[in-house]
């Protein structure tokens, strides 16, 4: 595919400012407080804005000056490297990232990230695989929270679980509480067995949950269609809400 030519790139950026601004306008400065993430599909690729955030400048490569966001989505779209960038107008300057980063709430701020391989599930929800070796879980949590708006994949309903089933060794926001015995999804929500249509409970068979006396949770991955224990790394995809009063 030929490169965009200069005028072309000019027409989507001014076509992608106007429509955020527009956005903005119609929420109400009131409503826009707390970062809020919104999906934006345009021709220049899916992207993720969140207003009143703004990333860790150290993870950035660079910045340069910049007069407006517009400027700086420029920045960013002539730049292959980069897939995430932040502005405050207070700073007038464009931060480039090679990757999502850990971000914070700073009122005026603007952080947004492009996002690649974006699915949407049956059951609503937005997925994306992340293009890793198995990793720890930890690790899995952090780059999904680095894309704000995404966490590990729930199952609240009969729909996602079966979705989710598909997943090959993939990380979910499930944890067992060894002392009380506990399953709780990562918001605090206990685990439906019969709103999911699970006989029963997530298999503990790899030696990991034995321990009542150990700090640390017991963890799940989706494993050959069933929620099962792992000891060690798994595959990491992140799942998201953008429906309206989610998002």
């Amino acid at each position: 595919m030929a490169a965009p030519q200069p005028g072309f790139v000019l027409v989507l950026l001014v076509w992608w400012c106007a429509g955020y601004a527009a956005g903005q306008a119609s929420e109400g400065y009131s409503a826009w407080q707390a970062p809020q993430p919104r999906l934006v599909v345009a021709p220049t690729g899916t992207f993720v804005s969140v207003l009143n955030s703004f990333m860790a400048t150290g993870e950035a490569y660079d910045s340069l000056p910049a007069s407006s966001l517009c400027q700086c989505r420029q920045q960013c779209f002539v730049d292959p490297r980069c897939m995430a960038l932040s502005y405050h107008p207070g700073q007038e300057r464009c931060y480039r990232s090679k990757y999502p980063t850990p971000n914070s709430n700073i009122p005026g701020a603007v952080y947004e990230y492009k996002v690649k391989s974006l699915t949407r599930g049956d059951d609503g929800l937005f997925y994306v695989t992340l293009d890793t070796p198995l990793i720890p879980r930890d690790r899995c949590v952090q780059m999904c929270s680095n894309m704000t708006g995404f966490h590990l994949p729930f199952a609240k309903t009969r729909v996602s679980m079966d979705y989710l089933r598909s997943f090959p060794r993939t990380f979910i926001g499930l944890t067992k509480n060894r002392a009380t015995g506990a399953i709780t999804w990562d918001d605090g929500t206990p685990l439906n067995r019969v709103a999911l249509g699970l006989s029963s409970e997530p298999f503990i068979n790899n030696g990991c949950g034995t321990d009542a006396t150990s700090p640390s949770p017991v963890i799940f991955v989706m494993y050959n269609g069933l929620i099962d224990d792992t000891c060690t790394h798994g595959m990491c995809a992140c799942q998201a809400d953008f429906s309206a009063g989610n998002n």
